[in-house]
């Protein structure tokens, strides 16, 4: 999968007034077509929410809220992940979608990127730290058309699905969710269980898996 094309801008939209702005990853599943983000990047209590604590939270949602700038689409149904800042929304798209592979995150891989939705704005990310679903993400560099230094640019990027190159082939590891820090910035594994959960309540293989090898 190109990551860089399948990587759209989302905007949350309520009467022509914007809440807020996010990335996410548009691709097809067995039969249908889905985008995946944050769900914080589909809550229509972005701007008013205090505790913007997502894992848990059921964010109020709507289907007519969400558009691209990069293609166009109906959103079907929103899913949200009763235990992870992730959404996965059914749509209805003409434009040409690929299957997407995840892989496990291992810590032997460097080297993590993350697409900014309709630029050519792109995140170079280490891993300094994982705590069971998350991983903790180093912004070794942001590569963007505007000439910022790393630290003052990542806007724009939740909801990006975060990935890897492996001998040529992009793979899926999660979805690129919260700032943590400084030059510091939070990504959602897409494990076993989450995959399941995702899975389970649309009753389809969404997503393909690249396992390990069992020598």
């Amino acid at each position: 999968m190109d990551f860089k094309k399948h990587t759209i801008n989302i905007t949350l939209s309520i009467d022509n007034s914007v809440i807020s702005k996010g990335s996410g990853l548009f691709f097809k599943g067995e039969k249908s077509n889905y985008l995946l983000s944050s769900k914080h990047s589909l809550c229509l209590n972005f701007n008013t929410c205090k505790n913007r604590v997502c894992d848990f939270c059921l964010a109020p949602v709507d289907n007519h809220s969400v558009s691209s700038d990069c293609i166009e689409f109906k959103t079907i149904d929103i899913y949200q992940s009763k235990s992870e800042d992730i959404a996965l929304a059914k749509i209805l798209t003409e434009d040409n979608s690929k299957h997407v592979v995840v892989k496990e995150y291992s810590t032997y891989d460097e080297e993590f990127q993350a697409w900014k939705g309709g630029t050519v704005d792109r995140l170079i990310l280490k891993t300094p730290k994982r705590d069971k679903t998350k991983v903790q993400l180093d912004i070794s560099s942001n590569i963007n058309a505007h000439g910022d230094d790393k630290n003052d640019e990542v806007e724009g990027f939740s909801g990006s699905p975060v990935f890897i190159n492996n001998h040529g082939d992009e793979l899926l590891v999660g979805v690129l969710t919260d700032s943590c820090g400084i030059n510091d910035i939070s990504c959602v594994l897409l494990t076993n269980d989450i995959i399941n959960e995702l899975e389970s309540y649309y009753e389809e293989n969404i997503f393909k898996f690249k396992r390990k090898k069992i020598l």
